[in-house]
């Protein structure tokens, strides 16, 4: 069961907390280009925007390092930015913790996969009803996926983080690369408004695959950060 924090989030997802700066300020990897907490709010603390509540704001639960954002698996979902576009990277790194509640298959996070335009580039970080992990990409038209078919255990925070640059795809699992995929994936230039999904997927105008669990930390690095770093974020 998630432990409730003795917070509450405003409808608009704002914040309620003070003192939860960047952890990465000391850490051993570069900045990020978006880095959210949870610690009882929803917003980005590199650009100062909030994610937007779509269609119903997630709760909160507690976290690795403080509190966590917890979806009901039903209708909470963050998207980001509410206004403008995410940023288009021809290679980065995305990493967080999750805490899985239910052997169903859902979407963590996604830029939009199944939204885009035929040939646009996306990407998405999903699990099936094995418990099976996926980092699937869809750049410039070419399909290449990461997958960890040897299953997690449910009820238990994970790290999770994925890299991609021009050739190859790199999925890891509690600081451990367990996945790669190479071929031309020919890095990402977006060809509509990309928007990053946190806690569901966008299909064809609608929202799916809705997440039951938690969400902590979640990095956006403009580069592929290394085995050593990735370890880093992934030690409670």
């Amino acid at each position: 069961m998630l432990g409730l924090v003795d917070v509450s989030v405003p409808a608009d997802g704002s914040d309620t907390m003070t003192g939860d700066a960047m952890m990465v300020d000391a850490s051993p990897v570069p900045a990020p280009v978006v880095y959210f907490t949870f610690n009882g709010n929803h917003r980005d603390k590199v650009s100062g925007q909030l994610a937007q509540c779509m269609p119903n704001c997630p709760g909160d639960a507690t976290g690795i390092h403080a509190g966590a954002v917890a979806f009901d698996g039903a209708t909470d979902c963050l998207q980001f930015p509410a206004s403008g576009a995410f940023p288009a990277l021809s290679k980065f790194t995305v990493a967080f913790w999750f805490f899985d509640n239910s052997d169903t298959s859902y979407s963590l996070v996604s830029v939009p996969w199944g939204e885009v335009t035929t040939n646009a580039d996306s990407w998405q970080i999903d699990t099936d009803t094995s418990e099976t992990l996926r980092f699937t990409t869809d750049l410039n038209g070419i399909t290449g996926t990461a997958l960890h078919s040897a299953g997690f255990t449910l009820m238990q925070w994970h790290h999770v983080a994925a890299t991609v640059d021009q050739t190859t795809l790199t999925l890891y699992i509690d600081g451990v690369g367990v996945t790669r995929f190479t071929g031309n994936t020919s890095g990402i230039s977006y060809d509509t408004v990309p928007i990053l999904y946190i806690g569901c997927d966008r299909d064809t105008n609608q929202y799916s695959k809705f997440f039951s669990g938690a969400l902590d930390d979640l990095y956006v690095f403009d580069s592929v950060l290394t085995d050593a770093q990735i370890e880093y974020l992934a030690t409670p």
